[in-house]
């Protein structure tokens, strides 16, 4: 792992951070981890340093949709902007997509799909969300909780996750929907060889979180990111692989007074993280890319892209990796999950939900962060610069200042 997080990188590395690690799913053992390079430089762990997941949290909101009845077909609003509890929510560049299912909505990670789904076509979304996020593995922080009344949730706005927690969160699907709390020590043998303590007899034993297929469908559709949408990069691995890339667009701490000066106009308008987290049935394995001192810095000048995109240089120090930590090993498929449910569907016809406007604005919004694709054929995802909505007041981001570091689990 610190050949590919140390190799595998952009030209431009000054102030460029990597976190990565590695879940075997099933076991919960933490087989791989990597924070950064040099603890003289830079005390900051960035494999265990909570960030803004952006579009990695949608396979959370498909895993909610699924418990709640919905299906893979079910159509949803491609078309930007969507209107949620009087924000006016786009995608990257205000893009139509039209009507879309969930399937389609995952593989090319249209946010619109996703906060019709969350908001409009559930009830309870983001409550039903954070309860599948949190089952999956990702650790209950306060800023979670307040995503439960938050409509830009399913984005992931705030800091909620780690590598670490993803990679471990992504392992549940992997493993049938079976969650394992994470360990690092296997065994502890005394001088006269007798084991004092050991995972298998002291840890809790595996639970079931997600029903078996559900956690079938989830990764029927995240290979399908792999195979035609945003982690198409991914194949080179040259095996079943599922997995989510993720952009959370913000305002980097360098930027934040020219923002507030100009009341917001920058808001949205740089990338703060990027992420690829990508899984198969023997490893989950979950990269991030941020910058600056404090991990607050804008990623985009690193990237010749329009944008620091997850299924860019994340994808491939996550390659980097997974190629030699999976030599030798079996090319293990997924399981499939109910027949039935992974036929193709008629084309939908989408019938548009109304849209509730409340007497108030939420006490504590939040910025919503993108991540979709662009449009062209290569089907790179891409970031999105929200508006700052008229008449709401200063939505947080949940970033720490620049004089404070990130925070930690």
């Amino acid at each position: 792992m610190n050949k590919a997080a140390l190799t595998e990188l952009p030209e431009k590395r000054d102030n460029l951070h990597v976190g990565m690690s590695s879940v075997k799913p099933g076991t919960g053992e933490l087989v791989a981890m990597y924070g950064g390079p040099d603890y003289l430089k830079n005390q900051l762990n960035w494999a265990t340093l909570k960030a803004r997941p952006g579009s990695s949290f949608k396979p959370f909101a498909l895993a909610a949709a699924l418990q709640d009845g919905k299906s893979i077909y079910d159509t949803l609003q491609g078309d930007s902007p969507i209107e949620i509890q009087g924000q006016k929510l786009k995608n990257e560049f205000n893009r139509d997509y039209g009507d879309v299912d969930l399937l389609k909505a995952t593989e090319q990670s249209i946010n619109t799909a996703f906060y019709d789904l969350v908001d409009n076509q559930m009830d309870n979304g983001p409550d039903k969300l954070v309860n599948a996020a949190e089952a999956a593995g990702i650790p209950k922080t306060k800023a979670l909780e307040v995503g439960r009344h938050n409509p830009s949730t399913v984005l992931g706005p705030d800091p909620y996750a780690s590598p670490i927690d993803m990679a471990n969160a992504y392992a549940t699907f992997a493993a049938d929907g079976k969650y394992t709390p994470l360990h690092t020590i296997k065994s502890v043998t005394g001088p006269d060889g007798k084991v004092l303590w050991s995972a298998d007899k002291n840890l809790a034993k595996p639970k079931q979180v997600f029903d078996q297929n559900i956690a079938r469908m989830v990764n029927y559709v995240l290979q399908d990111v792999v195979k035609n949408g945003t982690g198409v990069d991914a194949q080179q691995l040259d095996r079943a692989v599922a997995g989510k890339t993720g952009t959370a667009g913000g305002v980097a701490v360098e930027h934040r007074k020219a923002n507030a000066a100009c009341d917001g106009c920058k808001d949205g308008a740089d990338t703060l993280t990027s992420w690829w987290t990508g899984y198969t049935p023997q490893l989950s394995t979950s990269v991030l890319y941020r910058a600056g001192k404090t991990g607050e810095s804008d990623l985009d000048p690193y990237s010749d892209a329009k944008a620091f995109f997850g299924g860019g240089w994340p994808l491939k120090t996550w390659l980097a990796f997974m190629d030699p930590a999976l030599s030798g090993q079996p090319d293990e498929p997924f399981a499939e999950p109910d027949e039935g449910e992974i036929k193709d569907s008629p084309t939908p016809t989408y019938t548009p939900t109304p849209t509730y406007t409340p007497s108030a604005p939420p006490s504590q919004p939040t910025t919503p962060t993108q991540n979709t694709p662009t449009n062209t054929p290569t089907r790179t995802p891409t970031k999105t610069k929200p508006t700052k909505p008229g008449g709401w007041p200063t939505l947080p981001t949940g970033a720490p200042t620049a004089t404070t570091p990130p925070s930690t689990p």
